[in-house]
């Protein structure tokens, strides 16, 4: 079994399982739950890049509630499916300084409910009022 990288938490069967850290050799770490050696559960995976995802993931992959900040500054909150921005949410763009609000599928913007410009202070905030 090749390690690549720092695991601090707790263990079951000799498998990670429960809550624990984990710290990759290039740099990304791990906060959250784990079941049978994945990211399961609530977390936060912060990437030596800048960026993180948080909310809940399921065999390693964002999925339901979930908040994306990206190392250029972009940003998503809403739903999450396998990794990709999927349901309502909103995606703020910071090279062009605006946000859409709508539908997802597999990443992509399939219906905009609304839009405009600057980003909404709600991307800062925990709550989903923004989209309600």
């Amino acid at each position: 079994m090749e390690i690549d990288g720092i695991y601090e938490g707790a263990i079951e069967n000799e498998q990670k399982n429960g809550t624990g850290c984990y710290l990759w050799h290039n740099g990304n770490f791990y906060n959250g739950e784990w079941k049978n050696n994945q990211i399961n559960g609530k977390g936060t995976l912060y990437f030596s890049n800048g960026g993180l995802l948080t909310g809940s993931f399921l065999n390693g992959k964002l999925t339901g509630w979930g908040k994306g900040m990206y190392s250029n500054g972009d940003m998503y909150i809403g739903s999450w499916k396998d990794g990709f921005f999927h349901g309502r949410g909103v995606f703020y763009h910071k090279l062009t300084d605006d946000w859409k609000y709508g539908e997802f599928r597999e990443g992509a913007l399939t219906n905009s409910i609304k839009s405009g410009k600057q980003k909404p202070s709600s991307l800062s905030n925990k709550n989903r009022e923004f989209l309600l």
